[in-house]
Parts: C-alpha cells; sequence; structure tokens
C-alpha cells in the first residue's frame, strides 16, 4: 500500500508490481513510467496525477474514483474506463497514444491533448472547455462508435490535425457548436456526420479538404472554410446558415435544402464567398407542412464567386412544379402553374 493521506507522494523511474495506490486526502503524483495493474482510488478529495506514462497496451485502466488528472503525463494504448460516472481531467499538455476512451473527458482551458496512432470514442467525448485543442500530428483517425460534442456555451475548442490528414470515422458523429474541426494547412476527411445542432457555429478548415460523409445544420451554423469538395450529403436546415468558400460540389455528392416558409429565416440557403463548381444532386425537402404557392421563388444556393458546371439531378418536390435558373452565381427556384 502507498498511501498519502496529506501532501505529495510522487513516483520516479520505472514503476512495477500491482500494490494498492490510495490518495486519501493527499496527491499521488505518477512520474514513472510503467503498467498500474494494482487497485488506485481516492477519497476525501485525494488526486492521481499522471505527470508520467501508463504503459496500458492490451490492458484496461478502470478509473473507479474522482480526482485522477492528466498533467503532462502520457496513457499508451489499451482501453481507459470509467465507473460511477467518474472521468479523467486534462490539466496540462498531455498525450494519448492508441488509447481506446471510454469515459467521460475534460480539458481544461488553453491546454492542448495530443493523440498518436488514432483515438477511438467509446463513449460521448465532451468538450466543454474554452480555448483547448485535441491534436491529431500526422495522419490519423478519429473512430467511434461514440461521439464528440463541442459545448455551445463554452467558445472556442478546436479538434484538428496540425500536420498530416485527419480522418473523421464513418462511425463517429461530431456535433454542437462553438469549436472548430480541421487546420487551414493540415488535411481533413469527413467519413462521419458533423452537425451543427446547438445555437452557434461550427467551423471546418483544411488545405482542400474533402466531405465525403454528412455536413449538417440543425440548429445551428456551420461554416465550412478553405477550399473544400463535397463527395457525401450537405444538408442546409431550414432555419440555420450553411455558409463555404471556394468549393466543388462533386457528381457523387448532394446538396439538400430545407424549406418551412418564404419569410427570411425559413429556408435554407446555401452561400459562399468564393466559387462554387456545381454538379452532382440538389435535393429540395419541403418541411414543417409547408407548401408553397405559385410565383413563390427561393434562392437556394448564392456564389459570390460565381459558379462554374451545373447540377446532374434536380430532386424537387413533387407538390408543385418547378422551374429552375442559374444566373449571376445565384441557383433560383420558382414555383410555377
Amino acid at each position: 500500500l502507498l498511501e498519502a493521506p496529506v501532501g505529495t507522494i510522487e513516483t520516479f523511474g520505472t514503476w512495477t508490481g500491482g500494490g494498492q495506490l490510495l490518495a486519501s486526502g493527499g496527491s499521488i503524483w505518477l512520474n514513472a513510467t510503467g503498467p498500474l495493474t494494482g487497485d488506485v482510488s481516492t477519497s476525501d478529495g485525494g488526486t492521481i496525477r499522471v505527470t508520467g506514462v501508463i504503459e496500458n497496451t492490451g490492458d484496461v485502466l478502470t478509473i473507479a474514483h474522482p480526482g485522477w488528472q492528466l498533467d503532462g503525463g502520457t496513457i499508451v494504448g489499451g482501453s481507459v474506463v470509467g465507473q460511477g460516472g467518474n472521468g479523467l481531467a486534462v490539466v496540462g499538455h498531455s498525450t494519448l497514444d492508441g488509447v481506446s476512451l471510454g469515459l467521460p473527458l475534460t480539458i481544461s482551458a488553453a491546454w492542448t491533448l495530443t493523440v498518436l496512432n488514432g483515438l477511438q470514442l467509446d463513449v460521448p467525448f465532451v468538450h466543454s472547455t474554452p480555448f483547448a485543442t485535441v491534436d491529431f500530428p500526422g495522419d490519423q483517425t478519429l473512430s467511434g462508435p461514440g461521439d464528440f460534442r463541442f459545448d455551445s456555451t463554452t467558445p472556442f475548442t478546436t479538434l484538428r490535425a496540425s500536420s498530416g490528414t485527419l480522418t473523421v470515422a464513418s462511425d463517429v458523429l461530431v456535433h454542437g457548436s462553438q469549436g472548430g474541426l480541421g487546420e487551414q494547412d493540415a488535411g481533413l476527411l469527413v467519413l462521419g456526420s458533423v452537425v451543427s445542432d446547438e445555437p452557434g457555429a461550427l467551423v471546418l478548415r483544411g488545405a482542400d479538404w474533402v466531405n465525403a460523409g454528412t455536413l449538417r445544420t440543425d440548429g445551428g451554423d456551420l461554416a465550412a472554410g478553405d477550399s473544400w469538395t463535397n463527395e457525401g450529403l450537405v444538408w442546409c436546415g431550414a432555419h440555420d446558415e450553411f455558409t463555404a468558400s471556394d468549393c466543388t460540389l462533386d457528381a457523387s455528392g448532394t446538396l439538400r435544402v430545407e424549406l418551412a416558409g418564404n419569410a427570411p429565416g425559413d429556408h435554407a440557403r446555401f452561400t459562399a464567398d468564393g466559387v462554387v463548381g456545381l454538379d452532382g444532386t440538389l435535393e429540395v425537402v419541403l418541411v414543417e407542412g409547408y407548401v408553397p404557392t405559385v410565383g413563390t421563388s427561393f434562392d437556394v444556393l448564392v456564389a459570390l464567386g460565381g459558379v462554374t458546371g451545373a447540377f446532374a439531378t434536380y430532386d424537387l418536390p413533387a407538390e408543385v412544379s418547378w422551374d429552375v435558373t442559374v444566373a449571376a452565381g445565384v441557383v433560383t427556384l420558382t414555383v410555377v402553374p
């Protein structure tokens, strides 16, 4: 038994053995390298602070008590799970290396959590502190089946690759608002879903990045920055804003816009401040029981830099007849007799 009822006990060197660690009011700083195979617990406000390296490859690290902190340390491999709602707090620049995460994790303001060899989310990951960063240097994948949520009450957090390409796997949902996904000079490939579903905006960036999954506004706004290509679904909610820069709507992709009325804020519009290359499918969906009358028009796409090409397919509501015009960078739908 290694117990810290008061004060601090700090370990160094290489840690071995499966003995018990108990922070019963004090702190135990794990500044050593090795596995944690014994019972590790806290009580009476004690803390376990990881400043060294926990070798966890092939094992399960169970956090069953409050007070666990990752403070400049590293967890390598295996699964990290929680019991009783307990989680792990990142309170300094720290690293997860090839970890499967099965517990709540929070990152204190302005710190960076570096991910190596990918990160698997087995539970929802709520990024709830301002100006914190999760960085995936090199070519890495964020996989599921969990989800990553930006908390709209705490701006502005970032999930990015500082170099290489970050791939958001097909089984991952990134959602919320007041957060950023991607980095201007690095790659981004979205195979899963990115949904702005809280008040505020999600911002996506990357060097010629690609959406092959779903980008959706559903209660929040989405800004797709830098040059990018849609090979999946871009879904613009009726009451939200979807803005972009230069982009290409690929032949394999779909742009879906919702119409809930003809008043401002009741119909979707895809707005770009650059050039939009048109191809693929334009799909229009009537929602909330709305059926437009003859003569009603909707500018569903506005490209300030103009458009090139043309949509290959129009999937328009059958309740009424439509006329489609493309002029001066604007795609307009008009209900006709």
